[in-house]
């Protein structure tokens, strides 16, 4: 089995999470803010590195492969790829998940199952709960699925308003920035995917955006346009 290569959820927006529910065939996982990795071959592959086990792995485990989240010294498993040398991809996530959990008794300390919505517990509820204890956000899965179908995450998102620099090398993208000591400092590039909005956009234009945070070089991860505001000036947007 190949554990080099992950699956990502595909990126959703809050008020569209919002709108989740735990029906029978999706469950709502929390979002673990960790490394992902998979626990095979008695370490832990991530997507470019091993990292060392946080403990002893019982022998019992030895034939199996687990999808999940490294987290300080904890390791969150969410999903079950391999058991006894059987492959489980092909299998609804919902029988990877039984099996994942009848494998419970098993795990050492350090080895914890994802925390999940409860039946019946709607998404708006169970992510505005995580988000209140300071988590991350959620990931929503088809239970019917086989691995790597059907994932969509929502996380915590931020405001800024930011100025249009001009038009970006992506396609559909505009450069933005914001003001630091009266200078027009590069904060990276957004997507803009209506063609009517895209074209009337002009250097100097205040756009309100949301993303996830401001990465350590003063780029916005994961921007997402929201509108456009008429109502400010430029020179109000400061980092």
């Amino acid at each position: 089995m190949n554990t080099a290569t992950f699956p990502a959820p595909q990126p959703v927006a809050l008020a569209d999470a919002l709108r989740w529910q735990a029906s029978p065939d999706w469950t709502i996982e929390t979002k673990a803010d960790g490394r992902r990795a998979r626990l095979a071959n008695g370490g832990l592959q991530g997507r470019a590195m091993r990292y060392p086990l946080p403990g002893p792995l019982p022998a019992a485990l030895a034939g199996c492969t687990l999808d999940g989240e490294l987290v300080g010294g904890t390791y969150y498993a969410f999903d079950l790829l391999e058991a006894n040398g059987q492959d489980l991809r092909r299998q609804p996530l919902r029988e990877r998940k039984a099996t994942l959990l009848a494998l419970q008794p098993l795990f050492p300390d350090w080895i914890r199952p994802i925390p999940t919505a409860r039946p019946g517990q709607s998404g708006s509820e169970y992510l505005q709960a995580v988000l209140r204890a300071g988590g991350e956000g959620c990931v929503a899965k088809q239970l019917s699925a086989p691995y790597g179908c059907q994932w969509f995450k929502a996380k915590r998102l931020e405001t800024f308003d930011v100025v249009v620099i001009g038009p970006a090398t992506l396609t559909r993208s505009v450069s933005i920035g914001q003001y630091s000591d009266g200078a027009l400092v590069d904060c990276g590039k957004v997507s803009v995917f209506n063609p009517g909005t895209l074209e009337s956009l002009r250097p100097g234009d205040v756009l309100e955006i949301a993303a996830e945070c401001r990465t350590a070089k003063g780029k916005f991860r994961s921007p997402r346009f929201l509108k456009l505001r008429t109502d400010k000036p430029a020179t109000a947007c400061t980092i």
